[in-house]
């Protein structure tokens, strides 16, 4: 009786961009690429090791991170809105380090 050997699950646990968005179309290189350039704002610092110039995914970090969007922690967007202070009864609001102007 011959058996398949099982796999180690540390041998699936790191994917580059290409695979992890050929493996799962959900995701997208552009958006994954995003996530690593800003990772030290956005919470997944640790998701990405570097392997020489490449950059890996922990797939199992990165799925945990993103599962957790949701529920109370920050945004998963490295420049979020946000209200700075109010003046005259109008917030002024920051898209990153853009201001955007409200009108009535």
């Amino acid at each position: 009786m011959n058996q398949e050997p099982e796999l180690d699950n540390t041998v699936n646990r790191f994917m580059t961009v290409k695979q992890l968005c050929k493996a799962n179309p959900a995701f997208k290189e552009g958006g994954i690429r995003h996530f690593i350039f800003h990772e030290e704002r956005n919470g997944f610092k640790g998701v990405f090791p570097k392997m020489g110039r490449r950059r890996l995914i922990d797939v199992p970090k990165f799925l945990e991170r993103i599962s957790q969007n949701g529920d109370g922690n920050e945004t998963l967007s490295a420049q979020s809105p946000k209200t700075v202070h109010f003046d005259h009864g109008q917030p002024d609001c920051y898209c990153g380090d853009k201001q955007i102007e409200i009108e009535d």
